[in-house]
């Protein structure tokens, strides 16, 4: 009995560390997946004002056309400007769309880095705690016979 005191402490405290790595890693995530969000709306206002000055400058140019041919007879305005508005609307979509692609294989970079960094992270700790490098077997080894032990 007094042999599985220390194992078991040592699995508690182990336990103990990941479960604190763990909330560390999913607080920085979350910080991460913020500025992500941040980004992306900041492009999506980005596209929404272009949008918008592009169908400013169609009316302005539509206004003018008007403007220019009102006293001449049966002059119809060109469809040009109809055709750059529905290219920079499709222009936009497609950059949108871009953009949304590189914030998410962005984000599923920096969580696998983050990933790597908790492994390394508990090996170590679990290297110097219990004076060798525990890999997965070896880990589920010393779970079994504590289990194993206590029961």
């Amino acid at each position: 009995m007094q042999n599985i005191l220390p194992v078991l402490l040592l699995f508690i405290v182990l336990n103990l560390l990941l479960l604190i790595l763990l909330l560390w890693a999913q607080s920085r995530l979350r910080r991460q997946r913020e500025k992500h969000q941040i980004a992306v709306k900041d492009i999506y206002q980005r596209v929404d004002t272009q949008v918008a000055e592009l169908q400013r400058n169609h009316a302005l140019e539509l206004e003018q056309l008007h403007n220019f041919y009102k006293d001449q007879p049966k002059v119809l305005v060109p469809s040009e400007s109809k055709e750059m508005l529905a290219n920079a609307k499709e222009e936009a979509e497609v950059i949108v769309a871009e953009a949304q692609e590189r914030a998410k294989l962005l984000l599923h970079k920096q969580e696998q880095e983050l990933q790597k960094s908790l492994v390394k992270i508990v090996i170590q700790v679990t290297k110097k705690v219990v004076g060798k490098t525990l890999n997965y077997d070896d880990h589920k080894q010393l779970i079994l016979d504590t289990i194993g032990e206590i029961a």
